[in-house]
């Protein structure tokens, strides 16, 4: 039985959710933990790896974070997807992009004259995730022929 995760990853749509299955092997039949239903792929470089389908939008991501918080207590959430199209140029299918800061991207002002705004908190993400985040990238370009570059995104 599911009791616990390292990382949850989520997608909000069929095609995210194929990409993740095709990347990490079609996991077992999902598993119902509490509220959500999540696939789960096992240990993954040290660390057990499970992922979840949620809604588009902040209050269905939202809820589905709480969820997997509460029943899992996971270390890090993975959010797999498109991140609005945001820098299209340079972009590759796999690249990580980390915000820094986090945006509240749900909370903008649509102005005719100037344009969206955002108006939403900000956040800036913990050093020792990014120091992490980092240092594994790092550790994995050694192992690939041809590695991907985590791309920032000026938010």
């Amino acid at each position: 039985m599911l009791e616990q995760a390292d990382i949850v990853l989520l997608t909000v749509n069929d095609h995210e959710t194929e990409q993740v299955q095709r990347a990490f092997g079609q996991a077992e039949p999902a598993v119902h933990v509490r509220k959500r239903a999540y696939w789960d792929y096992g240990d993954i470089g040290g660390a057990r790896v499970v992922h979840t389908m949620t809604n588009m939008g902040d209050v269905a991501t939202i809820t589905a974070v709480q969820d997997a918080a509460e029943a899992l207590r996971p270390v890090l959430f993975l959010a797999v997807g498109i991140a609005w199209g945001a820098g299209l140029e340079g972009q590759q299918i796999g690249d990580l992009l980390l915000a820094n800061p986090l945006r509240d991207a749900a909370h903008h002002k649509d102005d005719a004259e100037k344009g969206i705004r955002p108006r939403g908190r900000h956040f800036e993400l913990d050093d020792s995730l990014l120091q992490n985040l980092k240092t594994h990238h790092r550790d994995w370009l050694r192992q690939q022929p041809e590695p991907p570059k985590p791309e920032p995104v000026d938010m």
